[in-house]
């Protein structure tokens, strides 16, 4: 489709583990080798929030379970994640300073 390479991730045998495309200016797709773990197939969305810990407090008052939202070690941005009744998880993330996301983002042109 000609999208643009956002970045790759690749672990120490140089394989992609993670690779983002970005269609637009804030809509990417994130494409994750299948594996025992991982059925080839959608497995997650991620939503941007503006401040991640406010809207884990009101899910979690709303019932839902989430983790408390960490920096991500691969995008370096601030999430957590909820599975739905499907099975898919929704991620919701926050851009900070020098996530790969967000650097992407702003690098559009």
């Amino acid at each position: 489709f000609g999208f643009r390479e956002a970045f790759t991730l690749r672990n120490t045998e140089g394989q992609p583990t993670m690779r983002f495309l970005q269609v637009s200016p804030n809509t990417f797709i994130q494409l994750v080798p299948a594996n025992a773990n991982r059925p080839p197939g959608l497995s997650s969305v991620l939503l941007e929030v503006d401040d991640v810990q406010a809207m884990v407090t009101k899910l979690r008052q709303a019932g839902a379970q989430l983790q408390d939202p960490r920096v991500s070690p691969n995008t370096k941005s601030t999430l957590t994640s909820v599975i739905d009744p499907e099975g898919i998880r929704v991620e919701l993330i926050q851009m900070t300073p020098g996530s790969l996301i967000g650097t992407a983002m702003e690098s559009w042109k």
